[in-house]
């Protein structure tokens, strides 16, 4: 273990950039970690707080989760506040900068895992109501999620001492990461492959299993109520189904989105680790970093009563700061 935490290196930190770009990429940090920290924060305030049929026990543990690892995320993320401020690595040992790349993969890893753990009980929960609270009861959830998160990091402990890649710190990235290399080259595309496709994958073989789904509800709901080949507006199964499938729609593009420049830019710099510019390997990096808070927009956005206890957690919040 004590030669892979020694097993890194500084990456060239020749291309100084100016005051000015510091401050703002410090300042952009900044708020990127604290939006992370705050907005998690808050979802797994209204999970512990929310009663009632809504949401039920799984998601919320499904959710629960997925916002504690995001939320670990974004504390990883206030460590490179100094960092960018300081504009180079500024102890003489490497070994810290392995923790945080290794901590920073498994909360990534776990965050896809949650994502999927959510979206196959979304699918569970439309495709078979009746079966739902048997085949997904609350304390199965909480088990399979367990699993996941102790399987997770002894997967990544054991990768980490057994490949003992190199890791640099990323000046351009302002993140600690695996040296571009040919042996990199290999567990990048195990990552791109195993985690983002099969993620995206699943993701959306889900999503088109709802919409096969809502068209059939929409048809049953219409020939029950006799309105003919269309939908009514106000039917609220209909309805109910078409917000599922707009919610796991915008969760896959955001995902999608989020990740795909990360993937293709580790690909690419293993295979030409001089030809990746510093602009690209920061938008590459934040932008799978910003994944973290996306999903609390998303959720808070297309899900009434989620943020109505947002809301009420928030007034609540306020008013106990002022009697204080």
């Amino acid at each position: 273990m004590s030669s892979l935490l020694s097993n890194a290196t500084f990456l060239n930190e020749a291309d100084q950039l100016s005051r000015a770009l510091v401050v703002l990429r410090t300042a952009y940090i900044t708020v990127t970690s604290l939006t992370i920290i705050c907005l998690n924060s808050m979802t797994i305030a209204v999970m512990l707080r929310i009663r009632g049929e809504f949401p039920p026990g799984s998601t919320k543990v499904a959710m629960t989760s997925l916002a504690i690892s995001d939320l670990g995320v974004g504390i990883m993320c206030v460590f490179c506040i100094p960092l960018s401020a300081l504009d180079r690595w500024p102890f003489e040992v490497m070994w810290p900068c392995t923790v945080m790349c290794s901590v920073i993969v498994l909360l990534g890893g776990i965050s896809v895992f949650n994502l999927l753990t959510l979206s196959i009980d979304r699918l569970v929960a439309i495709s078979k109501p009746l079966l739902y609270p048997t085949l997904l009861p609350q304390k199965r959830t909480l088990f399979f999620t367990i699993f996941g998160w102790v399987n997770s990091t002894v997967l990544v402990v054991l990768v980490m001492a057994a490949v003992q890649p190199i890791v640099e710190y990323n000046h351009d990235a302002v993140m600690c990461e695996m040296k571009y290399s040919k042996a990199s080259l290999y567990m990048d595309v195990i990552f791109f492959c195993v985690i983002f496709m099969f993620a995206v994958v699943v993701m959306i073989g889900i999503y088109l299993k709802l919409i096969h789904i809502s068209h059939v509800q929409a048809k049953k709901i219409n020939m029950l109520s006799n309105a003919g080949p269309r939908r009514e507006p106000g039917n609220p199964g209909a309805v109910g189904s078409g917000k599922a499938v707009k919610l796991l729609l915008v969760i896959v593009v955001t995902y999608t989105i989020s990740w795909l420049p990360f993937c293709s830019v580790r690909i690419y710099g293993d295979r030409n680790p001089d030809g990746v510019p510093g602009w690209l390997e920061f938008v590459s990096v934040w932008l799978a970093i910003n994944n973290s808070w996306c999903n609390f927009v998303v959720y808070i956005g297309m899900n009434k009563t989620f943020r109505s206890m947002c809301l009420e957690t928030l007034r609540e919040l306020i008013k106990h700061c002022r009697r204080n």
